[in-house]
């Protein structure tokens, strides 16, 4: 279970960093095909650890919810 408890804080970590570069990359203002990949990976990758962020507090929520419900 303590794997489970430090995930959430590490998928919102990774989510907060690529959030970041993403919004650095933006701002630059030179634009050749090496930032335009790389702002792909970034979109890409914080697209990502915010899908698996939220299916993390869904799958705990439901375990939750069976734990709860079984006890009914």
């Amino acid at each position: 279970m303590d794997f489970f408890d430090k995930l959430s804080r590490q998928l919102l970590k990774n989510n907060a960093v690529s959030d970041k570069r993403l919004r650095a990359l933006v701002e630059m203002e030179e634009e050749d095909e090496e930032s335009a990949e790389l702002f792909y990976n970034l979109a890409l990758r914080r697209s990502a650890s915010d899908m698996a962020y939220h299916e993390h507090k869904r799958a705990t929520h439901l375990m939750y919810k069976s734990t709860f419900e079984s006890f009914t």
